[in-house]
């Protein structure tokens, strides 16, 4: 479960309470409680994160080339699975899509730094237009 309270008139005041009152029910429930841009996330200790997804994907599908995109501490256990997988793939490419609140482990953690979803967007664009142009 996520609460996003980007749009809060008090994002500060909003967080802290949103984080007492989830603290309270992830020490209950034993869930994991994370923090990411604006949002608090609630899950299962033992069910994985985005690294773990990445992995069991590529393990199943086995392809050639993975790249994969994000802008939260959410996003950084993927982008550094991606880089462990590096040597057995032709193409490994972390993106960081940033804004003011990107983490900077993101920053750090990514190959290429873009600057917003809209960066991202006309970069997926531009590949969409030279696969089709290839075809």
């Amino acid at each position: 479960m996520a609460v996003h309270y980007r749009n809060a008139p008090d994002r500060h005041a909003a967080g802290l309470e949103l984080r007492g009152r989830l603290s309270s029910v992830s020490r209950r429930e034993e869930l994991e409680l994370l923090r990411g841009r604006r949002v608090l996330e609630l899950r299962d200790r033992h069910a994985g994160d985005k690294g773990t997804a990445l992995v069991q994907l590529l393990e199943r599908i086995s392809p050639r080339g993975c790249v994969f995109a994000g802008d939260d501490l959410g996003d950084l256990p993927a982008m550094v699975q991606l880089h462990r997988w590096s040597g057995d793939l032709e193409l490994a490419v972390a993106f960081g899509v940033l804004s003011p609140e990107t983490p900077d482990q993101v920053r750090e953690e990514a190959d290429v730094c873009l600057e917003g979803p809209e960066e991202w967007a006309k970069l997926l664009n531009g590949v969409s237009e030279e696969l089709a142009k290839a075809a």
